[in-house]
């Protein structure tokens, strides 16, 4: 697989130990120093890149972890010009909060590293899923045979639900924030963009979640795909 070959060689060169602080670490199989001590050398090598999107991308640490490293657009002088959403450690929070209700199916949770450099960083497990997004546009198989729409969808809301009545909007639920496990069920990804309900804003009420749920549906029961 090809790496991204826009990514500046300082992002390598500053991936080191003596440039983070990892809070929440929960490995049994490294200390947080050997981690961060091989961390670099990880996410140099192109096959372990998995994706990108916006500021951050995707790397695989081993079977078991995956790290999103994210550049810090919100040190930018131009911060203010830019629609940036949450700044990365608000989102490993928020991961970690989601993670603790059983209703939401969504990558665990395992560290933030947090950098004096360009990047910060979200470890997490790997959810060896698909990207939703790449199976519609055929890029990805299905994981599954005799893909169930409507079980997917209905898990779709049920989880979006069960975000909201923690009080939150995912505000990005785009299909390629959405991951199709093993088993053809749907994985909530990505918290880069998620607010706060403030149910007297009408920019904040927590309608654009639905919004993007109904568009998902409509473009998977309008698809030629092979299912009940």
């Amino acid at each position: 697989m090809k790496g991204p070959a826009h990514t500046p060689e300082i992002f390598y060169a500053n991936i080191k130990a003596e440039n983070f602080v990892i809070t929440n670490f929960e490995s049994e199989d490294f200390t947080t120093k050997q981690f961060l001590d091989s961390l670099s050398a990880q996410i140099a090598d192109p096959k372990n890149f998995i994706d990108k999107g916006g500021a951050a991308q995707v790397f695989s640490l081993d079977e078991n972890f995956c790290v999103k490293m994210i550049e810090n657009r919100h040190r930018s002088k131009f911060a203010h010009l830019m629609n940036l959403g949450n700044e990365a450690s608000a989102e490993a929070r928020i991961l970690a909060e989601v993670n603790k209700n059983i209703r939401i199916n969504t990558p665990k949770f395992i560290a933030f590293i947090e950098g004096n450099t360009e990047y910060n960083g979200i470890v997490m497990r790997n959810a060896n899923a698909v990207n939703l997004q790449k199976f519609i546009l055929g890029t990805k198989k299905l994981p599954i045979l005799n893909f169930d729409i409507k079980k997917f969808t209905d898990s779709m809301y049920e989880q979006t639900q069960a975000l909201q009545d923690m009080g939150y909007c995912h505000n990005d639920l785009e299909a390629r924030n959405w991951m199709m496990g093993q088993d053809g069920m749907p994985i909530m990804i990505d918290f880069g963009r998620t607010y706060k309900i403030e149910q007297n804003n009408p920019a904040k009420n927590g309608e654009k979640d639905w919004t993007d749920l109904e568009k998902i549906e409509k473009i998977l029961l309008e698809s030629k795909l092979d299912i009940k």
